[in-house]
C-alpha cells in the first residue's frame, strides 16, 4: 500500500482522475476495505462509522463492535463473550415499552432485552444507550468536496470563492466567477497543490498556484513572454519551469 501521501481524499478529484483509493491517517487502501469488519488502517478509521446494522454474521449470530461474531444465546449471560464487553450492555433486560427501553432514540425488542440506535448524523455510544453527534467534517473522507461545517445531526458544505454549491456537497466553478484560460498545468500530488498558466484575463498572463480543493488561490508570477505553454514541477527542488511557444526561452521560478 502507498503512503497517505499519495493519496487523493477528495472524492471530486479522485473521480476525475480515475484513482480508486480512500486514505487512512498513514496508507492508502481499496475503497472496498472499508467497514469489511477488518481493521486495514493502522489506525482503525476503515472501521469507524460504519452503518450500524452493517453486520457480516450468519443468522443466529450477533456481531460485537469490535467485529467478533458470537451466539445470540450468550447475549446478556452475565459473561462477556465480546472483547468490548458489547454484548453485556445496561439494555439487557428491559424492554420498549417502559421508558423506551432507556434508549435515547430509536429502542428495538429483542429476545434477550432492547438494542437501542441512532438516526442519520448521530452514532450510539458506549453505554449502548445515548447518541452523540458524528462530526462528518472530521471523518477521513469529507461529505463536501470543499469546506464542510458540522451542525448537530448534520453537516452543510460551502465553497471557496470563485465557486458554487450543487447538490448540496460538490463545489463547480462558477460561471459568473473568476475567468481562467488554462493552457498548462502541474500538480504537486504530496503538499496537494496545483499550479497552472492562465492566458488572457485582464489582458495579462499569469502563473498560479491553488490548493486542490481550490483554496488559497495566488498569483506567482505575471509572464513577460508570448504564449507560454509547458508548466512543470520540479519535485526535488520546488522549482517551476515553463517555455514559450514562439521563443525557444525556457523560465524558472
Amino acid at each position: 500500500r502507498q503512503p497517505a501521501n499519495h493519496c487523493l481524499m477528495q472524492p471530486w478529484l479522485r473521480a476525475v482522475l480515475a484513482l480508486a483509493v480512500e486514505v487512512c491517517s498513514s496508507q492508502c487502501i481499496d475503497p472496498w476495505e472499508i467497514c469489511d469488519l477488518h481493521k486495514d488502517c493502522e489506525d482503525g478509521s476503515d472501521e469507524a462509522n460504519c452503518p450500524q446494522n452493517h453486520s457480516h454474521c450468519p443468522e443466529g449470530m450477533i456481531q460485537c463492535d469490535e467485529g467478533k461474531c458470537i451466539l445470540e444465546s450468550l447475549m446478556c449471560n452475565k459473561a462477556e463473550d465480546c472483547l468490548d464487553g458489547t454484548d453485556e450492555l445496561s439494555t439487557c433486560g428491559k424492554n420498549c415499552s417502559l421508558n423506551n427501553g432507556s434508549c435515547m432514540e430509536k429502542c428495538t425488542d429483542t429476545n434477550w432485552g432492547v438494542r437501542c440506535s441512532c438516526g442519520v448524523g448521530w452514532e450510539l455510544q458506549a453505554d449502548g444507550q445515548n447518541c452523540t453527534d458524528v462530526d462528518e467534517c472530521s471523518l477521513v473522507y469529507s461529505p463536501c468536496s470543499q469546506l464542510c461545517k458540522n451542525t448537530l445531526g448534520s453537516f452543510t458544505c460551502d465553497c471557496v470563492r470563485g465557486y458554487q454549491l450543487h447538490s448540496g456537497t460538490v463545489c463547480e466553478v462558477s460561471s459568473a466567477g473568476i475567468s481562467i484560460h488554462l493552457c498548462a498545468l502541474s500538480c504537486n500530488l504530496p503538499h496537494r497543490y496545483m499550479y497552472w498558466v492562465n492566458r488572457g484575463e485582464k489582458g495579462r498572463t499569469m502563473i498560479e498556484a491553488a490548493g486542490m480543493d481550490g483554496s488559497d488561490r495566488q498569483v506567482l508570477a505575471v509572464v513577460p513572454m508570448e504564449e507560454p505553454l509547458g508548466l512543470t514541477l520540479d519535485s526535488i527542488t520546488g522549482r517551476l519551469y515553463w517555455i514559450s511557444e514562439y521563443k525557444e526561452v525556457q523560465r524558472v521560478l
